[in-house]
């Protein structure tokens, strides 16, 4: 063979060899991290050298740890169903985010137990639901910045090695904060906190050198504690001076810190005047979009104001007659029965009665196995954004973005629920919904797509069901 082809072919190895040993595939299914979308494996995945995971819908069947020295990046746009499983982190997890569009759920994040190996936890501009975020002791640090925390537990801040922040998040429906400090700074600042799932927002057991800083930030449940010292607890100590407790009120404000004040078993207490009589502008409780004095992380359609308001003033809300099939614009609507019931709409909502929703889910006006079925499907395996609306909205529809349609989505709520089973499925009440938007009847329609634990079960029921999701427009 010639000198020069060899040589050629050798380069040509080595570069492939290269390029292999560049895709990590962490769970070992022959399928790399960057376009995995079921990470699993027997035992624990063990993440051994820098890895980014696929942006795009993932679902984690298995625990993770991630070396030290080794960094785990989940990236803007990842939608993340942790279905309860632990991250363990003795290196770096990066959780990234734009406008909120990653979205991880049900996952448990904490640190290993070795202090020689430190671990460090970054979460922005994302949006985090149930799950826990550190349950117990461990050794590192963490920066939580511009993101939504719902409904997710623990929160036990246990000595961080290095400086921490937490800054401009929204905890809503969350564990409270349990604090300890050995010296090292944290940073509390310009969060937001909503009914918390503890009898505090933030709680301090030991604070030995007094390196917690906490300011600007909102405590808006007043009927409990939004700050306060551990009982028994010797360095036990606080500044929560420059928040906003909810109200101007002095003596509501009080009853929301715990300290020496109420009970001699509290080590000293807390400063908080002055505070603050308004959120600060910082805190993101103040994002309003629309400007329809509905903040966003409350309003169902952050980016139009229409739907907040009652534009035709017939006495239903938009929101209501927009779920139901009705037109916000149009005061006739309120004596409409659209689903043919014999009660008429405003006398439905009056009652606080559920009409038949409609399918219709881009609005034009028709009911298509592409459009409709297609997005309401995505919609049930949790797509968002591009992934949720492309090449799926009509080219008349009234609904076009991925807000618009996933409020349309979230809407129907249980009433897409057809096998009646308790539980919107997207393998079994979506896929009978988009069969027979296909014309599907009888048998075919129900094959294979209907719960074991279904109380909808023959064809006459399921298309009696979805018919009453198809009011006339």
């Amino acid at each position: 063979m010639n000198i020069n082809l060899k040589l050629i072919l050798c380069a040509v190895l080595i570069s492939l060899s290269s390029f292999s040993l560049a895709v990590v595939d962490s769970d070992g299914d022959g399928i790399g991290d960057d376009i995995d979308t079921v990470m699993e494996t027997d035992g624990k995945i063990v993440i051994l050298s820098d890895t980014l995971w696929a942006a795009g819908d993932i679902s984690l069947n298995s625990d993770v740890q991630i070396a030290y020295g080794v960094t785990l990046t989940i990236p803007a746009g990842t939608i993340l169903e942790g279905n309860n499983n632990e991250v363990m982190v003795f290196g770096e997890l990066l959780i990234k985010g734009v406008s909120q569009n990653t979205k991880i759920k049900q996952l448990r994040m904490s640190f290993g137990d070795f202090s020689s190996k430190v671990g460090y936890i970054q979460i922005n501009d994302s949006i985090i639901e149930l799950g826990s975020f550190f349950s117990g002791s461990g050794y590192g640090s963490f920066d939580i910045t511009d993101s939504l925390l719902k409904e997710v537990r623990g929160f036990y801040i246990w000595y961080p090695q290095q400086d921490s922040s937490v800054v401009r998040n929204i905890f809503q429906d969350s564990s409270g904060m349990r604090i300890l400090l050995q010296g090292t700074p944290l940073l509390i600042k310009n969060n937001v906190f909503i009914t918390p799932t503890t009898n505090y927002a933030v709680e301090v057991l030991a604070d030995y050198q007094s390196t917690l800083k906490m300011e600007f930030n909102s405590f808006l449940s007043t009927d409990r504690i939004a700050v306060g010292l551990a009982k028994g607890y010797s360095s036990a100590n606080m500044t929560a001076i420059n928040n906003y407790f909810g109200t101007t009120d002095e003596s509501v404000i009080r009853n929301m810190i715990l300290d020496a004040n109420d009970d001699l078993e509290y080590a000293s207490e807390i400063e908080y005047i002055p505070f603050l009589t308004e959120p600060h502008p910082d805190t993101p409780v103040q994002i309003d979009t629309d400007g329809d004095r509905i903040f966003d992380y409350l309003d169902a359609f952050p980016a139009n104001a229409l739907y907040s308001m009652d534009s035709d003033s017939d006495g239903i809300p938009n929101k209501w007659e927009v779920r139901y099939g009705l037109d916000p614009n149009d005061a006739s609507d309120a004596t409409s029965d659209q689903d043919n019931d014999g009660v008429a709409a405003l006398d439905e909502f009056l009652a606080g009665t559920i009409p038949a929703g409609s399918l219709d889910i881009d609005g034009n006006g028709q009911y298509d196995a592409l459009t409709d079925g297609l997005l309401l499907l995505r919609g049930m395996f949790l797509l968002s954004g591009d992934s949720l609306i492309s090449d799926a909205v009509a080219s008349d529809a009234v609904y076009k973005t991925s807000g618009e349609v996933a409020s349309r989505i979230d809407m129907l709520g249980d009433l897409v629920d057809i096998d009646g089973n308790g539980t919107v499925d997207a393998l079994t009440d979506g896929l009978v919904i988009l069969r027979y938007l296909f014309n599907l009847r009888g048998d075919v329609l129900i094959n294979d797509v209907i719960a074991s634990d279904a109380t909808v079960k023959t064809a006459e029921d399921v298309e009696a069901k979805i018919e009453a999701l198809i009011p006339v427009m």
